[in-house]
């Protein structure tokens, strides 16, 4: 970066993370993805999720892309916790993101399920480890 380019820093890890899991909990990165492809069965019969339009799909892939990068911020500079688990675990987070935002560019629905649960797992597996706080 140069004089061109200014860089803001954020004060680290918990605003990350904040950023990761806020924007109204209903609309955090992961959950755009684990919720743009779903099947609800309900008394009124059953409804099936998918995004239908180019502007659907790259709003799931933008998310996607918004896991890839955030994984990167979690392990820059000292914000790990540790060199080990943190950094293999935000590394698979990323790899499931990217794996999203192949899927949303090819607008595979199935794609897009099957990578939900592998995204879902890596989130779990690492808050399990990592407290949420």
């Amino acid at each position: 970066p140069d004089e061109r380019t200014p860089m803001v820093n954020i004060n680290g890890l918990p605003e990350i993370m904040l950023a990761l899991r806020s924007r109204a909990k209903a609309s955090c990165s992961a959950r755009v993805i684990w919720n743009s492809v779903a099947t609800t069965v309900s008394a009124k019969g059953v409804e099936e999720t998918r995004p239908e339009t180019d502007d659907d799909w790259a709003h799931v892939g933008a998310n996607a892309a918004v896991l890839v990068e955030s994984a990167n911020l979690l392990t820059m500079g000292d914000r790990a916790p540790d060199k080990g688990d943190w950094v293999t675990m935000a590394r698979d987070m990323a790899n499931a993101a990217n794996k999203a935002l192949e899927f949303a560019g090819k607008k595979d629905t199935e794609g897009i399920l099957a990578v939900g649960e592998e995204l879902n797992v890596t989130c779990d597996k690492c808050h399990e480890r990592y407290s949420r706080n």
